[in-house]
Order: C-alpha cells, then structure tokens, then sequence
C-alpha cells in the first residue's frame, strides 16, 4: 500500500514539474515573439529626430529605417511627410519601414521681385518669408529723406525674376538717432549667426576675406569694431574672415607640377615673350660636336606666333533629359547622370501609386528646364 501511494505521489509531483516546464516555456516563447516586433506609431508632421528617437528605444537597426525627401512648401525640412507602414501595423526584423521627409521648398523656383518703395521693414521681410527665400542679405542706411525702417533699395531690382535660393540684398533705413547696440564678440560665430544678429540690431556687415595660419577657413579673424564697444543702430561693421593657411610657394609647384604633361603654357613664358604680329625673337639652339662638346651654333631669326586670344566660352545650358532612357533610375542615379557641364538638378520625389498606375519603380515623371538648372519630378523607389 505504502509503495502504491509513494508511486502516485510521484507521478502527481511529476506532472506538475511537466506542466510547470510547459507554461514556462510558453510564457518566454510569447515574449519572445511579443519582443521580435512593434508597433508602428503615427509619424505624420513629427521630426526626423522623433522617428530616430523611437527606433533607438525600440532597439530596431538603422538599416530598417529607409529616408526619402521630398520637395514641400507647406513643411519644413526634415518633418515627416508619409510613412509605408500605418500607425498600429507591427514591425519585425524581417521588414522595413519607409519614412518620407520633406526636404523643404523647391529652391529653383521663381519669383519676380515686387517694387517695395514705400514698404515697411516688417512687410519686406513677411513677404520673402512667406515666399520661402532662403538667401536675403538685410543692410541698413540712415537717411533723412526717408522715413525709418522704411525700404530704400534692393540688389537686384524691382521685376527681375530670381529663384528662391538666389541672394537679394534689401536695404533700409535706419534711425537717425539709432538705439545702442552692445558689440558682440564673434569670434566663434558663423556667417549665418553673423547676420542674424546684424539683422535683429539693424547694423550692415561688410565681410573682408584674408589668409590665416592659425584661423579655420570661414571663421572670424577680426572685427572692424571690438566686442562690448557701443555702436548705434544703423552702423556698419567689417568683418574678415579666414581663408585658411596660404600655400607655400613649393605647394605652388607642386600643384602646378600636377598639371597634364601637354600643358607647355608655364615653360612656352619662360622661353618666349608676347610681341606683336611680324616680330621676332632670337634663340640659341645647342648642337655637339664630334666630340661630344657642346657648341653654340649660330643664331637664327624665327617669327613668332601671335598669342591666341581667349574666346569667354558661353554658360553651359542644361539639356532636355529623353525620359524613356530613365525608366527604372533612382533620384539619385538620375541627379549623377544629368549633372553634367555645370548643370544644376533638383530631385524632387513624387508618390508612385498617385502619379504612376503602372508602378514603375523609379524614372523621370516631369521636368523644368530653368537654362542652367533642371528641376526633375521623379517617381519613387524604394527598391
């Protein structure tokens, strides 16, 4: 009896063991399997920073995050235009997810400019703001004809049409009895910290540009006034710049030593000197004797050749792409191609399923010849 019960005993203890090592198991098995994907959340309008905070939190590989850009006016650059994946659809090592961020607006499109006589400070400024200039200089002049900031010229004029990204200088009037401004030291400031500091204190910068053996190139060397010095609105300010270390005279050499070998133009300056048409220049040409000595030989008269005059070649012109050769390129494949001869090519990317029924992955969809600049709608491919 005894061993019958100590058997049954066992057996029960035994089972549950079993059934303890199942539920066990399971329970990892579902972590596991709940830790080996997550969910997508809603990145529509956040930042790039944003969706690469989540990823690092979520321990999910780089490689897995595809960016694309496109062209928007209505978003800043780097905000999340589209996702592949919805808000809520899982995420495993086994696919991607496809963000596309705007790249900001389209630098190559035009405007012309507006006559601004009249026209406040505040207004100026509203109008490139809301026209998304992203390179307009700010000086400022006192006169006594003209009311306080007030518009008093701009570089280039009234109805010349510019794109976006050209520069444009507006110049205002400042106050005659301008408010103190307190210098600031700019040594560790960049150009665009320069001038919006300028801008916010209405004082004109003049840059300079000078060589330096201990200034990074594009860093501040001098200031034409020093820093805490009280200036007054409306002032001008000169500010050098670096361009970095000038180069020894045997770096000189040999950068020009670099050169190819049918460049004689250094060596053909040495030998001869410019004369006008019908001249002529006398050379010594070395003979040997039987010897070996070297011996002068006679002079000879030769006519000289004219120096060729240089023809100011014409700006290169961006030519029309044949579309049909770029059926299947990424944006950046057809960028590469078409950059040829000083042409400027702006990629912007176009969703494929809205503008492409026959999912063409990649290829030109439309383009703007500007001259000197293509601006290319491309199809997408995440391929």
């Amino acid at each position: 009896m005894k061993n019958r019960k100590l058997k049954k005993s066992v057996k029960i203890i035994l089972c549950g063991i079993f059934m303890g090592v199942i539920a066990t198991a399971t329970t990892i098995g579902l972590l596991a399997m709940n830790g080996s994907s997550v969910k997508v959340v809603n990145f529509v309008n956040q930042k790039k920073s944003d969706v690469e905070k989540w990823r690092k939190d979520n321990d999910i590989d780089a490689s897995q995050i595809i960016y694309k850009y496109e062209y928007s006016e209505e978003k800043d650059k780097n905000v999340v235009l589209k996702q592949s994946l919805k808000a809520g659809e899982s995420m495993n090592k086994d696919n991607d997810l496809k963000i596309t961020l705007s790249n900001g607006a389209d630098p190559s499109v035009t405007f012309e400019l507006p006559d601004f006589t009249g026209k406040k400070e505040d207004e100026i400024k509203q109008w490139f703001k809301d026209k998304k200039f992203s390179n307009v200089v700010y000086k400022y002049e006192k006169n006594p004809d003209i009311e306080e900031n007030t518009f008093i010229s701009m570089d280039p004029a009234a109805s010349t049409t510019v794109k976006r990204s050209d520069t444009v200088t507006v110049t205002i009037c400042a106050p005659l009895e301008g408010a103190e401004v307190s210098m600031i030291d700019m040594s560790s400031m960049s150009k665009d910290e320069i001038n919006a500091w300028a801008e916010e204190n209405k004082i004109t910068i003049i840059y300079d540009e000078a060589y330096s053996d201990s200034i990074a190139s594009g860093k501040v060397i001098t200031t034409s006034v020093d820093a805490n010095t009280i200036i007054h609105q409306g002032d001008t300010v000169t500010v050098t710049l670096s361009k970095g270390k000038q180069k020894t005279e045997a770096e000189v050499q040999q950068t020009q030593s670099t050169k190819p070998s049918g460049d004689t133009s250094a060596s053909a300056t040495d030998e001869t000197k410019n004369s006008s048409q019908g001249s002529t220049v006398t050379t010594q040409t070395p003979t040997t004797s039987g010897s070996g000595e070297v011996v002068s030989k006679p002079s000879e008269t030769q006519p000289v050749v004219p120096p060729t005059t240089e023809v100011e070649q014409p700006k290169p012109q961006c030519k029309n792409p044949v579309q049909a050769l770029y059926n299947g390129k990424s944006g950046d494949e057809i960028q590469a191609s078409l950059s040829t001869n000083g042409c400027a090519v702006y990629i912007n990317y176009l969703d494929n399923e809205s503008n492409n029924p026959d999912s063409i992955s990649g290829g030109i969809h439309s383009y703007t010849n500007n001259g000197d600049s293509l601006s290319v709608n491309v199809y997408k491919s995440w391929k």
